[in-house]
């Protein structure tokens, strides 16, 4: 399961930061309308992002946060996703 902590350690200076992700804050590039609606996977491994261009966006939920696979189809825009 995805995790990610922060943990601030106010007398050493230090903060500890615990997640799957290459860095604190990922861009998803690959949409090429807004994107309208995202949700993670119940294991939070996988993220699905929908936008207006019609597409559906399939990212690896950590790590480089990879596209796995485009969905693709609709005919309007994606305005909600969910995994069952």
């Amino acid at each position: 399961p995805l995790e990610d902590d922060v943990f601030d350690d106010h007398q050493n200076n230090t903060t500890i930061r615990t997640s799957s992700l290459a860095e604190p804050t990922m861009k998803l590039s690959g949409h090429k309308g807004s994107v309208y609606c995202l949700a993670y996977d119940p294991h939070g491994e996988v993220l699905c992002s929908g936008s207006f261009d019609s597409t559906c966006l399939l990212w690896k939920a950590g790590g480089k946060c990879n596209n796995l696979s485009v969905l693709s189809g609709h005919k309007n825009a994606i305005l909600d996703v969910c995994f069952t």
